[in-house]
C-alpha cells in the first residue's frame, strides 16, 4: 500500500513539474531544428543526472532493495515502438508528457492516446515481448571503484544545482515557487529526476 500511495505521489510530482516546465521530447528536437540551441535536451541530460545520483545514493544506504533491471538493449521491436512512438507524438503535436498535460486540461483531441497506451502495453504481453531474454543489464548495483567515482563526480555536479534551486526559492518563497506559472528547465529536471 505505502508503494502504491508513494507511487502516485511521484506521478503527481513528475506531471505537476512537466507541465510547468514544458519539458518534452518534441519540443526539443523543434527547438533544435529552429533555433539550434539545446537546452530542452539539456534538461533530460539533467534527469538523468538525478536518477543517477538517487538511486546510487539509494543503493548505498539499502543495497538488498534495489535490483539489476535488465531488458532487451536493441531489438526490432525497439525500432517499432519507437517509431510508432514519433508517429503518435507527431499526430498530437506533443510528446507523452504534454499530451497527457492536454488531456488533463480538456483538450480532448488527443483524448485517443489513454487507449492507446494500455492498448500497446496490452499487445506487448500479448506477444511475448517481456524482457526475458536480455542483452546487457541498464543498471547494476556493484559499487566498484569506477561507480563510486562517477557518483562522486555527479554529486559534485548536484551541490551548485541544489544551491541555485534552493537560492530561487528563497527568493521568491516556497508557495509562489510550487505555484508559478512556469518552472525554470533545471528545477522541473531535479523534481522529475
Amino acid at each position: 500500500m505505502i508503494v502504491l500511495a508513494l507511487s502516485f505521489a511521484f506521478a503527481f510530482v513528475l506531471g505537476f513539474s512537466a507541465h510547468r516546465a514544458g519539458i518534452c521530447t518534441v519540443a526539443a528536437v523543434a527547438e533544435v531544428i529552429t533555433s539550434r540551441t539545446a537546452r530542452t535536451f539539456s534538461s533530460f541530460l539533467k534527469v538523468v543526472l538525478w536518477v543517477l545520483l538517487i538511486n546510487g545514493i539509494a543503493a548505498m544506504l539499502a543495497p538488498g532493495v534495489l535490483q539489476p533491471y535488465t531488458a532487451p538493449l536493441f531489438s526490432i521491436y525497439t525500432i517499432a515502438g519507437g517509431l510508432m512512438f514519433g508517429i503518435g507524438a507527431a499526430i498530437n503535436g506533443g510528446c507523452s508528457f504534454s499530451t497527457i498535460s492536454r488531456i488533463a486540461q480538456g483538450d480532448l483531441h488527443v483524448a485517443l492516446t489513454l487507449p492507446a497506451f494500455v492498448t500497446g502495453a496490452i499487445s506487448a504481453r500479448e506477444l511475448g515481448l517481456r524482457a526475458t531474454d536480455t542483452t546487457g543489464s541498464l543498471y547494476a548495483v556493484d559499487f566498484s571503484d569506477i561507480s563510486i567515482l562517477l557518483l562522486a563526480g555527479i554529486s559534485l555536479w548536484a551541490l551548485p544545482e541544489l544551491y541555485r534551486l534552493f537560492r530561487s526559492i528563497a527568493a521568491t518563497g516556497i508557495v509562489n515557487s510550487i505555484t508559478g506559472k512556469r518552472y525554470r528547465l533545471s528545477s522541473a529536471a531535479a523534481l522529475i529526476g
